[in-house]
């Protein structure tokens, strides 16, 4: 197999792949990305945040704004079809997808981030993956935007949950998945490739967001 592309053909691709993107977009509010038992096309929140995220590399959208404003909105309540039965892995990483293609907050992302720490500290994150997800997403938060919150309220539940998400490591410094995807026809599997891949890029996040607790 020849994989000696150049940059031409890789921007080929890149183009060709974000057009596809682009165009469903176009014609619907939300990327699909399964078929279920009934044959349906499902929706992922999650897929659809890293589509909106990818198109700020490309194309304008109409309503850009709106199309972010009513996805956060949609995930802070109960979804469904989800990829997970722990519905905090998509309020996670929706909120991570918004943060990564904004330089400011809108009303529904500090919604759906105080609804995270509003969550753990409550209990209602029951997962490793929900823990880890809302670890992320609150640690970019409060990376991205200690300047716009009062961050000495979120301090304690941030350490907490960091504390938490490092004492489910294994010795080995992997964390063992849970059964939380759903393929449909009421059959879960736990992926360890997703569970260790978020538990990385969550410490590494609070990582940065600690330099800034420091201050405090």
């Amino acid at each position: 197999m020849n994989t000696d592309y150049n940059h031409l053909e890789l921007d080929v691709c890149i183009d060709e792949s974000l057009e596809m993107i682009y165009s469903h977009f176009m014609n619907d509010k939300y990327l699909p990305t399964f078929i279920d038992e009934y044959g349906e096309h499902c929706t992922s929140l999650i897929i659809s945040a890293r589509g909106l995220w990818l198109m700020q590399f490309y194309k304008s959208i109409p309503y850009y704004e709106e199309r972010w404003d009513e996805l956060l909105a949609k995930v802070q309540h109960v979804i469904y079809p989800s990829w997970f039965s722990d519905l905090n892995v998509d309020r996670g990483l929706v909120l991570y997808y918004y943060i990564k293609s904004h330089s400011s907050y809108s009303e529904e992302s500090e919604k759906l981030f105080n609804l995270l720490i509003d969550n753990y500290t409550n209990g209602k994150i029951s997962s490793c993956e929900g823990k880890l997800s809302a670890l992320l997403a609150c640690s970019v938060f409060i990376s991205t935007f200690y300047f716009r919150i009062k961050l000495s309220n979120y301090i304690s539940p941030i350490i907490k949950l960091s504390d938490e998400c490092l004492s489910l490591q294994n010795q080995d410094g992997n964390w063992n998945p849970s059964k939380i995807g759903y393929f449909g026809f009421d059959l879960y599997y736990a992926d360890s490739i997703f569970t260790c891949s978020l538990g990385i890029l969550a410490v590494m996040h609070f990582n940065e967001a600690a330099e800034l607790i420091k201050k405090f």
